[in-house]
């Protein structure tokens, strides 16, 4: 299966006093730790989507074999970055999947990113979703035909498409998942140690 990555990245970071994509954590920013995952996936390919911080982004992933999609309206949110890039992907009749993947998750091992992989390959439904707490989300994959779907969602989140088919829905746990950096605090927690 041909499965395209895609790095939801484009945000203004609002709620912290600094731009999240761009903070350290075990020597890496948080942008550079996803983007060296997405390379270790054997993904068909891996694009990120910007916006705030294109000019920074652009800068922090050279050297990395990732194609950057701009979003000039990413201050509509993650599903407005989310579309920008299926618009150009669903072009490619190749790409069977795409991967959602995001900065602010760093918890979440490779192994998980991988098993969500093997499932896709292996499962006959077309979306395998990350379960945590009480909960599902992040990271995802859709198979093609979701593509479409993604593009008619209008003000809401793509969870709505999972609600709305759980009978063509696989869920693997991760608790991990549940620590996403959105304030200053959660990254203070994540750098302390205080998740693991």
């Amino acid at each position: 299966m041909n499965t395209i990555g895609i790095i939801l990245a484009a945000g203004a970071s609002t709620r912290m006093s600094q731009r999240k994509q761009l903070l350290t954590y075990k020597n890496k920013t948080l942008i550079n730790n996803i983007a060296s995952l997405a390379e270790r996936l054997h993904l068909a390919e891996s694009v990120c989507v910007t916006g705030y911080l294109h000019k920074e982004l652009q800068e922090a992933l050279k050297g990395h074999a990732i194609s950057l999609i701009p979003n000039p309206n990413y201050q509509n949110g993650m599903l407005s970055s989310l579309q920008v890039a299926v618009r150009k992907i669903i072009e490619d009749q190749s790409c069977n999947a795409i991967l959602i993947m995001l900065s602010d998750q760093p918890l979440i091992t490779e192994y998980h990113y991988s098993s969500l992989l093997n499932l896709a390959n292996k499962r006959n439904e077309n979306i395998i979703a990350t379960a945590y707490r009480e909960t599902f989300g992040v990271p995802v994959i859709y198979k093609r035909k979701y593509f479409e779907k993604i593009l008619e969602l209008q003000n809401q989140p793509t969870k709505t498409l999972i609600k709305n088919n759980l009978d063509d829905s696989l869920f693997l746990r991760c608790e991990e998942a549940a620590y996403d950096i959105d304030t200053d605090q959660d990254y203070q927690n994540l750098i302390a140690g205080r998740y693991e």
